[in-house]
């Protein structure tokens, strides 16, 4: 038995659903992305709050869509079981003084007042300059900042791993997106999109996102050859993959 809200349409056409699920004794609200775009499989996330989202293409039949929840039923309890048993994570409260993650690093906010919102990165602090210090107009100031510094930083780690892939002949089109449960994408078009949470990262962790996009574009499934191909180009990208995930729940905060 499966029950839906009405579909919220976004203005690229895709859709929104919240959805539920009852397969026997189980049952699971989940939320139902159909895209408009031509993707060509479907994906599912847990994303470190325990929120469920299943992307698929506009086209997906339900019976499809339950098949896959029901496959990996097992994966859904563990990860929501992992989710509930974290303790309760707070955001920052943007006043001077809190901590601001970046690049696997922790800067200390520093709030003073400017007649224009700027961001200046100054050893280990962070200065936010901004006419109103309310922690809302500090948060969207920073949040700015970040997709500035994604844009920089990512271009430059996606052009080294570029030069250093075989199959990768010039770096493919690049998109930012603020995500609340991936880190990345790679379209059927081989357009790479980069979650800009991910900048708070270690660069590290950072490349090891950025390789997975790009052994998508020789395998676009997570098959056993597309495994063998991330070992390939970075043999530690487990280490770096899992301390990502470990540290997921504070980097999606803000």
């Amino acid at each position: 038995m499966v029950s839906l809200r009405p579909q919220a349409l976004r203005r690229n056409g895709s859709s929104r659903e919240s959805r539920h699920i009852r397969i026997g004794e189980w049952a699971l609200t989940y939320t139902l992305v159909r895209s408009a775009r031509r993707r060509q499989r479907m994906s599912l996330c847990v994303a470190p709050s325990g929120t469920v989202e299943l992307r698929v293409p506009q086209g997906a039949p339900q019976v499809d869509i339950d098949a896959m929840l029901y496959r990996y039923q097992a994966w859904i309890e563990a990860r929501l079981a992992e989710a509930a048993s974290r303790p309760e994570l707070r955001p920052p409260s943007f006043e001077s003084g809190c901590d601001i993650p970046y690049l696997g690093e922790t800067l200390r906010l520093n709030v003073a007042l400017g007649r224009r919102r700027r961001c200046l990165l100054q050893g280990d602090s962070l200065l936010v300059q901004t006419a109103d210090p309310a922690p809302t107009k500090v948060s969207a100031a920073i949040n700015h900042w970040y997709r500035e510094r994604a844009e920089v930083v990512f271009k430059d780690r996606l052009m080294h791993w570029s030069r250093q892939i075989e199959w990768v002949s010039t770096p493919p089109p690049l998109r930012l997106r603020r995500m609340r449960a991936r880190w990345g994408s790679c379209s059927s078009k081989g357009e790479v999109c980069l979650n800009t949470h991910l900048i708070k990262a270690a660069p590290a962790c950072i490349d090891a996102v950025i390789v997975h996009e790009l052994c998508h574009l020789e395998e676009f499934q997570h098959s056993r050859r597309f495994y063998d191909l991330m070992d390939q180009v970075m043999p530690d990208w487990r280490s770096h993959s899992g301390a990502l995930d470990q540290d997921a729940p504070r980097l999606l905060l803000s």
